[in-house]
């Protein structure tokens, strides 16, 4: 099967401030934010709900914005509808490193949703947002 995948990675720059930074429940109820949203396709209120706490400049959220929008016809397409959305679990490795788990289910095929943070003193940030169609992967 062809995969349709659109990964959307932002690494964390040297350096960053801790402004605007999150604790660790704050990440789960924005990631919620941001897949209701997702599921709305309202993608740049999505995306732009991590702005505050994603350390990259926002030209390259746009950019994100705009690959998003441009894969969405090619998924709905193929997957048929977004019909919701689900949370699937929290992983964390060590005390800096952390992932929320979605998936958001069309009429034919789920999509996964990645979230992870980042904790480089006390305070969570946004380390990458990711989507693509390797739902399996979870079962693993």
């Amino acid at each position: 099967m062809r995969t349709y995948t659109a990964v959307v990675i932002i690494c964390l720059m040297a350096a960053t401030a801790n402004a605007g930074a999150l604790t660790g429940q704050e990440t789960r109820s924005l990631t919620e934010q941001a897949m209701r949203l997702f599921h709305s396709e309202k993608f740049s209120d999505a995306y732009n709900t991590f702005l505050p706490y994603w350390p990259v400049p926002e030209s390259e959220v746009q950019a994100i914005i705009y690959q998003t929008q441009g894969q969405w016809t090619t998924i709905t397409n193929r997957f048929g509808r977004s019909i919701g959305f689900e949370y699937i679990k929290t992983q964390k490795v060590g005390q800096s490193l952390m992932k929320h788990l979605y998936i958001q289910k069309f009429t034919y095929h789920a999509i996964r949703w990645q979230f992870v943070f980042y904790k480089p003193k006390d305070k969570w940030l946004v380390n990458s947002v990711r989507f693509d169609d390797k739902v399996e992967a979870l079962l693993e």
